[in-house]
């Protein structure tokens, strides 16, 4: 077993979070797969015959939107953007461009699972911009892949991250998950030393949570809290060996990629959602829209708008910030809520720091690798 030492995170990573800016983001919600993975609690659905009555409303709610200032980021998430009908990528990114200023755009991201990573929806791709995808591999054993319920093989995913290369598109993210049936720690290894090889530049590492109402949760699979820690260390010291460091909870980047549009909901930045089960953060309020797929395509629920107080700002500005390893920023802070957070909670952050969970400096609060397992506790002592 790898010992984890709290080492400090790649420089390039924090000067990256720390220059996303101000411009919003666009994330648009595609709920449709193939099949819905064992561990899947996440707004999705099999049903992929309502995908063109879901496109069509898309673009109407996008031409409806009252949002208007400049973009910069573009995040296509599901469900399984892979799997949309072709022409339907090109359909919803021509009307973003008649309604937003994306003459700034860096980064225009599009999640993907590897069998459904085709030469078509690669084409598709380079054609509207797409200049990063995020891949789920999720584990490197095709006997768990199985298990969990997936439609792919590793060698689906060394296939499509290849061939999204050919296509042009190499920042190229993949996903793994910590605490699956049967895993243990050579699949991790075996999983970061795959993304290494195959050259990709980010990756997401998240720890098993069994949802209630999933297949896996209804098979009575548990997992073991102390075990998932050992794995997630190995996982993490595995990454830094091969020059991923962390720059937030769960996120990982090689040479400063980080993904940019992320970054936004950490940073305070705000961000339009589209589709069903989408979030935006516009004006000071936190927007909603419907879970239920079919109600979202009939247009009759309205979203839930939610002002945010200068309270609910200032727990929001400490719980973002400190996911990041950059931190929180103490003048931004005092700037923000005319409060001087080291001597309000001066015994709280002795405390914490003789737990080694923080490190803390006139300028800033910061997690360690041992902070962000306990990041909640963390967090809810110093509000």
């Amino acid at each position: 077993m790898i010992n984890n030492r709290d080492n400090a995170p790649s420089a390039l990573c924090v000067t990256a979070v720390k220059s996303v800016g101000n411009k919003a983001g666009i994330y648009v919600h595609f709920p449709y797969c193939r099949r819905k993975c064992a561990y899947c609690a996440f707004v999705s659905t099999s049903d992929l015959s309502s995908q063109s009555a879901y496109i069509c409303r898309l673009k109407t709610e996008i031409e409806q939107s009252e949002y208007a200032s400049p973009v910069d980021t573009i995040y296509f998430g599901g469900g399984t953007p892979s799997v949309m009908l072709r022409g339907g990528f090109t359909e919803v990114v021509s009307a973003l461009w008649q309604k937003f200023d994306l003459s700034g755009l860096t980064e225009f991201t599009a999640e993907a699972n590897p069998e459904s990573v085709t030469p078509e929806f690669l084409a598709e791709c380079r054609e509207i911009g797409v200049n990063r995808l995020s891949m789920g591999l999720q584990s490197a054993s095709d006997e768990i892949l199985k298990r969990i319920g997936r439609l792919h093989t590793v060698s689906d995913f060394v296939r499509a991250v290849k061939s999204a290369k050919d296509f042009g598109i190499d920042n190229i993210s993949g996903d793994l998950i910590i605490g699956l049936p049967g895993q243990d720690e050579d699949d991790v290894k075996n999983a970061v030393e795959l993304f290494d090889g195959l050259g990709l530049s980010h990756a997401s590492v998240y720890a098993l949570t069994v949802e209630e109402g999933t297949p896996l949760y209804r098979s009575g699979y548990k997992t073991d809290d102390d075990r998932e820690a050992e794995l997630y260390d190995a996982a993490v010291e595995y990454l830094k060996k091969y020059g991923f460091y962390r720059y937030e909870v769960s996120n990982f980047a090689r040479d400063g990629k980080i993904s940019r549009h992320n970054t936004k909901y950490w940073t305070g930045a705000d961000y339009y959602g589209f589709g069903a089960a989408a979030h935006s953060l516009a004006c000071g309020k936190r927007i909603a829209n419907t879970s239920d797929v079919a109600a979202y395509i009939a247009g009759t629920a309205k979203p839930a708008v939610q002002p945010l107080t200068a309270e609910d700002k200032r727990t929001e500005l400490i719980m973002l910030r400190l996911r990041t390893t950059a931190g929180l920023d103490l003048c931004e802070y005092s700037r923000f809520t005319r409060r001087d957070l080291m001597k309000e909670k001066s015994d709280e952050i002795a405390r914490l720091l003789r737990l080694g969970v923080i490190t803390a400096s006139d300028n800033e609060i910061k997690l360690t690798d041992k902070g962000f397992y306990v990041m909640d506790s963390v967090i809810e002592e110093l509000l």
